[in-house]
């Protein structure tokens, strides 16, 4: 005979019964504690509209990412990379600076390695991220079109000790973790570097092979039921150098140079959660986080397509340094239909950027002259810019649902940005209706603001750490502060609207339009001159000087003085249909011109449509 009960060690014993016994068994079971591993537990947030609450470690097996999150993140609809090379986001339209990047609930600048190549999230340690491409929380603030948050993962409570490795074809990964029990926490510490530099470069004679070296760690522990106290951590370096060549200068355009660059970021995090009551809680965030870069280069070609030069020099020296100091107070409140949460955040930011041309003979270069052929010559042989200033922001939304079927979230926002004394008040809307049983509406309206600072211009052009700052019109002058002063902020309205329509417990169809106003962006000053250029006459030898007429030609130059004269406007229409978590079809319109991009992985097709 057997007995089993859920809960209950498992009881058998053998019996001889014979025809004329008639008895009474009482049987007692011993309680058994069940066991088991880890079990996460995850869920889509499906009441913000433009919002994707996506898995790391899925998102990272995305065919062609090459385990990089940003570059999964373009099988998203509205996600666009800015070129191939690097893994900027253009969300909805909007610029890379006009992105911001979250970690630990710290806002992070350049979040790249390999100055651009490859993004700094590792997802062997991320918990969570989602991914905001409109209508954001009005918690985040100084930006204009969209935002990622992404969290730490808390280490394994399922042993003391264990260790797992990750190689990819960027780099290898290797990761320990374990549980504290006397603390009821636990804690990971990983390791991180690409071997780029260190087998394929070798292999293939490469005179630039970039590297990266990176280590996390966090850790958690709850004292009392009521406190928990976290402290995360990574530090980052990234660089490459280039070896001298010695082949002869025998062809056109044939470079040989030196140079190293060099860059090094921290972060470091400390957080204390108090929950005194089942309808109160709060969060202390103290944050102190650096990014900072250096390249030395120099460079000599051959380029004889004109007669004006015949072997142009590039040498620089550049230098960007971004520190930061946050500190943040968060307030939560549960009453009734009502869930409040409040908020202000101190920040001190000290952001320098110089940069320095050594020989000036790049100006007669034909590869840096027909970019200033092209937009003027606005770049100084010089730059140094240093901006110190505080920013401080205080929030405060309503999250209100009188029926199942309604909710809406009112959302303000009162910012005083830096580079100006001036504030800014943000208000945003937000509300969902459900009409009948799996059909729902979505809306969203909401102000944003974006201030002009040196750590938003190192995002729009990671290329100012790389060779291509040859391009002036991605360069402004902020060291008049008087000037600086005067600025606005830039400013973007949101419009959204949508509606998700549920098939069963596995199908789910979302179409959402967006539309974005954008006024006062801060761009380079435009003035008309006059100036001289040369002109080939019909038939002529272009490789001597006396076949070139010499005209004056009215131009528009671009000086580095920012000015808010920039205007937009930016619209689109989203189409996903999706079948679980992770097999998605998707297409996106929008504008004039729309790119055609398909990738799959896991199960998931993506679809943009030109028109």
């Amino acid at each position: 005979m057997q007995a089993t009960l859920t809960g209950y060690q498992p009881f058998t014993q053998e019996l001889i019964i014979g025809t004329s016994l008639s008895d009474t068994l009482i049987i007692a079971l011993k309680e058994k504690v069940p066991e088991a591993s880890e079990i996460e537990v995850s869920a889509e947030t499906i009441d913000n509209p433009s919002t994707y609450t996506l898995n790391p470690k899925r998102l990272a097996m995305t065919a062609g990412a090459l385990e990089d999150l940003h570059r999964a993140l373009y099988t998203l609809p509205g996600v666009m990379p800015n070129n191939d090379l690097y893994s900027q986001l253009v969300i909805r339209g909007g610029g890379a600076d006009q992105n911001l990047i979250v970690l630990e609930n710290i806002e992070i600048f350049n979040p790249y390695r390999i100055f651009g190549g490859v993004s700094i999230f590792n997802p062997m340690t991320l918990g969570n991220l989602n991914l905001y491409v409109g209508g954001f929380p009005v918690r985040y603030g100084d930006r204009l079109s969209a935002v990622l948050e992404a969290n730490f993962r808390e280490g394994t409570r399922s042993s003391l000790f264990s260790l797992s490795a990750n190689v990819s074809l960027l780099d290898a990964n290797l990761v320990t973790e374990g549980w504290i029990p006397s603390l009821n926490g636990s804690w990971w510490v990983s390791a991180r570097r690409t071997y780029l530099d260190l087998i394929i470069g070798p292999l293939i004679n490469l005179s630039v092979v970039p590297n990266f070296t990176e280590g996390q760690f966090k850790v958690v522990v709850r004292p009392t039921g009521e406190h928990q106290v976290e402290l995360a951590a990574y530090l980052a370096s990234d660089g490459f150098v280039e070896r001298r060549s010695t082949a002869p200068r025998t062809q056109v355009g044939q470079v040989a140079g030196s140079g190293s660059v060099g860059a090094l970021d921290y972060l470091a995090v400390l957080t204390w959660k108090y929950t005194p009551s089942s309808t109160l809680s709060m969060m202390t965030i103290l944050s102190r986080y650096q990014n900072g870069s250096t390249a030395n280069l120099s460079q000599d070609a051959v380029a004889t397509l004109t007669p004006f030069t015949t072997r142009p020099v590039l040498e620089y020296d550049q230098k960007s340094l971004l520190q930061k100091w946050t500190l943040t107070q968060r307030f939560y409140l549960s009453a009734g239909a009502h869930q409040l949460e409040a908020g202000a955040t101190l920040d001190w930011l000290d952001t320098e950027f110089r940069y320095t041309r050594r020989d000036f003979n790049v100006r007669d270069s034909i590869r840096v002259a027909q970019r200033q052929l092209q937009y003027g010559s606005s770049r100084p042989p010089a730059l140094d810019a240093a901006l110190r200033f505080g920013r401080i922001s205080a929030f405060i939304q309503d999250r209100f649902q009188p029926t199942r079927t309604f909710f809406y979230r009112i959302r303000i926002a009162l910012g005083f940005l830096p580079t100006s004394p001036k504030s800014y008040f943000s208000p945003r809307l937000s509300a969902r209706l459900e009409v009948i049983s799996g059909t729902s509406l979505n809306a969203a309206l909401g102000i944003f603001y974006q201030s002009l600072g040196i750590e938003k211009w190192i995002d729009q052009n990671p290329g100012l750490l790389r060779l291509d700052f040859d391009d002036p019109t991605h360069v402004l002058d902020l060291s008049d502060r008087n000037a600086v002063s005067r600025l606005n902020a830039e400013r973007a309205v949101h419009y959204i609207f949508g509606i998700q329509q549920e098939f069963g417990t596995e199908w789910q169809l979302k179409v959402e339009g967006y539309y974005k106003l954008l006024t006062d962006i801060i761009v380079q000053t435009q003035q008309r001159s006059v100036v001289a250029q040369a002109e080939l006459r019909s038939g002529q030898n272009p490789l001597l000087a006396s076949s070139y007429n010499i005209v004056q030609v009215e131009q528009t130059l671009l000086l580095p003085t920012p000015v808010n004269a920039g205007v937009g406007n930016i619209y689109g229409v989203e189409i996903l249909l999706e079948k679980n978590s992770h097999r998605r079809l998707t297409s996106s319109t929008g504008g004039l011109v729309m790119p055609l991009h398909a990738l799959s992985a896991c199960n998931t097709v993506k679809l943009y449509l030109c028109f």
